[in-house]
């Protein structure tokens, strides 16, 4: 059995070349426990902990979507995404991919500077680096984020 796991694959012989199928069985198990926890990690920093929620908030604040923000309760990145995507007007979905991706990478960078740099987390520094990564998005082409304007925005619901 193969397994994926931080983008590093670890073959499981144990049990298969041995004959101990309990330890083929705990080390599966303890895969399975990892990536379980990782996606829950992920989720926590994406959308469900107070920072992400005011940074995705603030974000869509400034397109007049802040009904669009996620909740306390929203059970994962992907489910929030999808289903404000939905309640857009088509031509305003390729753009709102492009936010949740880059908004995304923000809050991971901002993240990993404050585990790794000792950085304290600051919501005006990570909206701010949304804004510029934001115009350099615009400028490479990424119409969609583009489109995204108060003006010509979303039906309310």
């Amino acid at each position: 059995m193969n397994s994926l796991l931080f983008g590093w694959q670890f073959e499981i012989v144990a049990g298969q070349r041995t004959g101990c199928r309990k330890e083929a069985s705990l080390i599966r198990s303890a895969v399975l426990f990892v990536t379980k926890m990782v996606r829950i990690y992920i989720q926590h920093i994406l959308t469900s902990c107070v920072f992400a929620r005011q940074f995705w908030f603030a974000v869509l604040q400034s397109l007049n979507l802040t009904h669009l923000t996620p909740s306390s309760s929203s059970v994962s990145f992907a489910d929030w995404w999808r289903r404000s995507w939905k309640k857009l007007q088509k031509q305003h979905r390729k753009g709102f991919n492009s936010l949740c991706i880059l908004g995304a990478w923000i809050l991971w960078k901002h993240r990993n500077a404050c585990v790794f740099d000792g950085m304290s987390p600051n919501l005006q520094q990570a909206l701010q680096a949304f804004k510029d990564e934001s115009l350099i998005w615009r400028f490479s082409g990424a119409k969609g984020l583009a489109a995204l304007d108060p003006g010509r925005m979303v039906k309310q619901v």
